[in-house]
């Protein structure tokens, strides 16, 4: 008993000098460095080296028959090294169900360790995986981080060396963010900026470091619909791209031939679908839509509308308003429109009615 007890003031006493000795390396970075603030967004508040040990302590205990029981009280932030990907599980058992995921350089906490399986923490994903994926290196924990600075100074001088009589690369504005590749000199601080790379002060810039996290399996499906939606944003605004410059550079040709894919599709009063219902109006708003121009759906509204051309010198591709219609100009003595419900959208003579305008929109 008296061993036990020994043993276990031993751990607190040590346990206390190891947070007073992270206590005071606290105050002696907040004094070495008066001007540069290193902000660390994991719930631990890590040191700047990234590593967080806090009480560590392993305890071998027995059973109340007498058997060893190890139970470690274990608190350390680890590094994910991986090639691909590492499954949380909900229990030290891979047939346990999946909780989330794991890529290289998440960040972790281990919060306990045994038969060769983690309990980890990692922002909102917490359960097991096996523990040969961790690494708990001091260089990695700091490698792992993305540090920036952003500049607290309205005109900070970017310099080629870390000296204030080296060259001027460049002049860095107020609250410009940049990438940070180098802290090892005392006072300064080399960043990576459009310009090059190249030093500043560290007095006038806030670096902060960022880790990277683990997800759940709810994030994991709400990350992936949300890169989908941006691929898909990205895509289409390509595709606007791609036909305005097309456009640009082929005139009313190209509205026509877009206008045309859609030909023998339904007419319906009000509708702005090109291929579930549209009517006059609608159709040739979404037709020049794609091209970025913006036409209000309403026949008569559009003849207000880009340049006026004479009838005499109409080229495809431009817009004819009628009384109560309006169509795109196809060539040949024809009109492309949407006409009425029976025959949709179709082509008919341009002079089927009287002409009270006729618009180029590009």
């Amino acid at each position: 008993m008296f061993k036990k007890t020994t043993r276990v003031a031993t751990c607190i006493i040590a346990a206390s000098v190891t947070l007073g000795c992270l206590n005071l390396t606290s105050v002696n970075a907040a004094t070495t460095s008066k001007t540069t603030s290193t902000t660390n967004v994991t719930q631990e508040n890590l040191p700047i080296a990234g590593f967080s040990l806090a009480v560590s302590s392993t305890l071998d205990g027995k059973d109340n028959k007498g058997n060893e029981t190890p139970r470690e009280s274990v608190k350390k932030s680890a590094v994910v090294q991986t090639s691909d990907k590492v499954i949380v599980y909900t229990t030290n058992n891979e047939k346990s169900q999946e909780v989330g995921k794991l890529y290289n350089n998440n960040l972790v906490e281990v919060i306990s360790n045994k038969k060769g399986w983690a309990k980890i923490s990692s922002r909102n994903l917490t359960g097991y995986v096996k523990n040969d994926c961790l690494k708990k290196d001091k260089s990695l924990l700091e490698s792992a981080a993305k540090r920036t600075a952003k500049v607290k100074t309205e005109t900070l001088k970017l310099r080629e060396n870390s000296s204030t009589d080296s060259r001027i690369v460049s002049l860095l504005g107020i609250d410009e963010v940049y990438s940070v590749t180098d802290e090892s000199v005392t006072g300064w601080v080399k960043i990576n900026t459009p310009a090059g790379e190249g030093f500043v002060s560290n007095e006038f810039v806030d670096v902060t470091r960022e880790y990277t996290y683990g997800e759940t399996l709810q994030e994991e499906k709400d990350r992936l619909q949300r890169e989908a939606e941006e691929a898909a944003a990205r895509k289409k605004a390509e595709e606007e791209a791609a036909a305005a410059e097309y456009a640009r550079t082929h005139g009313n040709q190209a509205a026509l031939s877009f206008a045309q894919q859609y030909v023998g599709n339904r007419y319906v009063w009000g509708g702005t679908s090109l291929t579930n219902g549209i009517d006059c109006s609608g159709y040739v708003m979404q037709v020049f839509a794609k091209y970025g121009v913006s036409l209000p759906h309403s026949s008569a509204a559009i003849r207000g509308y880009g340049k006026a051309v004479k009838t005499s010198e109409m080229q495809p591709g431009d817009v004819v308003c009628y009384q109560g219609h309006v169509g795109i100009y196809a060539g040949n003595g024809r009109l492309l429109s949407a006409l009425n419900s029976r025959k949709g959208i179709t082509y008919c003579s341009v002079n089927y009615k009287p002409i009270i305008t006729v618009r180029r929109m590009l």
